[in-house]
């Protein structure tokens, strides 16, 4: 009796895990190209929001060390989709560790276009931060 149950648990396991790994996607375009849907898109957000504290004492390589990790992951698992699917992303993770170094110099509100030519995307580079979208342009 007990082995019945164990086997009736592994296949449910796996039936989820199947399942999991379909409900990640919303959709196949041509060409067999796929995109996250919206909550798999939703989650690395809130995982870049809680590495960038705007009052973290961190440094900054130590900050990129941490979204490295959690973005490699995340490509891993939705290397099928689209370029254009991870450029929101990669705006978003530049622009929280700018806000950071705008923070630190006593400034407020969102990165505008000096901090942006001061830090731009080749500085990110520089430090390590991984893009989504592939190697630099």
């Amino acid at each position: 009796m007990e082995q019945k149950d164990e086997r009736a648990a592994t296949t449910d396991t796996s039936a989820g895990a199947e399942s999991a790994a379909m409900n990640s996607w919303a959709g196949t375009l041509e060409g067999g190209h796929q995109w996250p849907r919206a909550k798999s898109q939703a989650k690395p957000k809130e995982t870049i929001r809680q590495h960038t504290p705007r009052n973290s004492g961190k440094s900054l390589s130590e900050i990129v060390s941490r979204l490295n990790r959690s973005l490699k992951g995340w490509r891993a698992c939705f290397d099928q989709g689209r370029r254009y699917v991870y450029e929101d992303l990669d705006k978003m993770v530049r622009r929280r560790p700018r806000q950071i170094l705008l923070k630190r110099r006593g400034k407020r509100g969102k990165p505008n276009g000096l901090i942006n030519r001061k830090r731009p995307n080749a500085y990110f580079d520089k430090l390590g931060l991984w893009r989504l979208t592939g190697a630099p342009e």
